[in-house]
């Protein structure tokens, strides 16, 4: 479950100056991409392949430029896990060690320049770290998940201070510290799924959005309906649900600013993929309890670190569809909210920063069998 607090470096964007049309509008000669107002809210409706725009291809190209963690005859240059990675504004790259309760620090050549960090319950200290971003002036935060705190460092190592957090489960702050929530609570025979917005104090002021469904302990879905979520520092939140392919806009008190929508071929989930899951799945007696119930199809969007914004405003949704080489599709959604192209990557690569037209990704087991960190351009032209 780690996983879930992860993945998510927080990009300050400013999607105010998305520029939407009034009234219904063709932007592509083959009428592909309409915009129209729906109830006084912008609605973007975009189809199942992209439209480039003009002199950019629809997919680009990724080079490879860096590999951190293969040489592991340099000390200190190596990782026992990875579930964390941010990266500042020079590109100096901020990873995080689970196991070896240690944050390493690269530049952007690779080249390490400092590591900080060790397990206990001290001023500074981790038990069980398992988010990192970097806030505004210079500011490097980590969750620790056993803790339930949030640690507050200099870029340089030195402890700030640490702020205890309920056991919230999976959650976001923004940048004035309010916090987002997916909060999740069994009623009977449901299951009632909340996205909130609460205050510092952890007091709910916010309701955004809730759903519900049938449910019973016993059976366990690997691929659940859940919230994906960015807090900006304009105040909005952009989020969607992994089930449908609906992406949202929300100002400050919640209310609804722009909606942008994408058609889609829902992927299949064969037995043979059935069969590859449980086999990775570890029987503990919980499972022996529990039996696994297979939608027919995977969700629109990935659950893991399946929404990403960059330093420019283009939103990217990581899918479930694979290219002919097994490569996963991240659709890639232009400020004005149009679906302009994809990139694909493996499957083991977890896209976790977009910054400056670069994207670094964690690999939490590579094919020599070890945590890496990848960085990747992406050419357009």
């Amino acid at each position: 479950m780690i996983d879930r607090y992860l993945g998510w470096a927080r990009i300050g964007v400013c999607l105010s100056h998305f520029f939407f049309l009034s009234s219904a509008i063709a932007l592509s000669a083959e009428d592909k991409i309409v915009i129209k107002t729906e109830n006084g809210i912008p609605v973007v409706y975009n189809p199942k392949n992209p439209c480039p725009l003009e002199g950019m291809s629809a997919q680009p190209l990724l080079k490879e430029e860096l590999v951190i963690g293969r040489d592991q005859q340099k000390q200190d240059n190596w990782f026992s896990a990875l579930n964390a990675l941010a990266v500042d504004d020079v590109g100096n790259i901020y990873t995080l060690d689970p196991k070896d309760v240690r944050i390493r620090v690269f530049d952007r050549d690779g080249k390490l320049l400092r590591s900080f960090g060790r397990k206990g319950q001290g001023p500074g200290e981790f038990s069980g770290p398992g988010g990192l971003r970097i806030l505004p002036p210079d500011v490097l935060e980590v969750f620790d998940i056993l803790h339930s705190r949030l640690s507050y460092f200099t870029l340089d190592g030195k402890s700030l201070r640490d702020v205890p957090m309920a056991r919230l489960g999976f959650f976001k702050i923004d940048a004035k510290g309010f916090v987002y929530l997916h909060r999740r609570e069994p009623v009977g025979n449901k299951m009632v799924e909340e996205l909130v917005k609460l205050d510092p104090d952890l007091k709910t002021v916010l309701k955004i959005h809730s759903f519900e469904y049938p449910w019973n302990p016993r059976l366990i879905n690997p691929f659940p309906v859940a919230y994906l979520f960015e807090p900006l520092k304009t105040g909005e939140t952009v989020w969607m649900i992994t089930s449908e392919y609906k992406i949202n806009v929300i100002n400050s008190e919640g209310k609804l600013t722009r909606r942008i929508i994408k058609d889609y071929n829902p992927v299949k989930i064969t037995a043979a993929e059935k069969e590859k899951y449980l086999m990775a799945e570890a029987q503990d007696q919980i499972s022996r309890q529990s039996r696994y119930e297979f939608p027919q199809f995977y969700p629109a969007a990935n659950w893991v670190n399946g929404l990403l914004i960059d330093d420019a405003g283009w939103i990217y949704v990581r899918t479930y569809e694979k290219d002919d080489q097994g490569r996963i599709y991240h659709d890639i959604f232009d400020r004005d909210g149009r679906f302009v192209g994809r990139l694909c990557l493996p499957e083991s690569e977890r896209a976790l920063v977009i910054l400056k037209n670069k994207i670094y990704c964690l690999i939490g087991e590579s094919e020599e069998g070890i945590p890496l960190v990848k960085r990747y351009r992406m050419i357009w032209n």
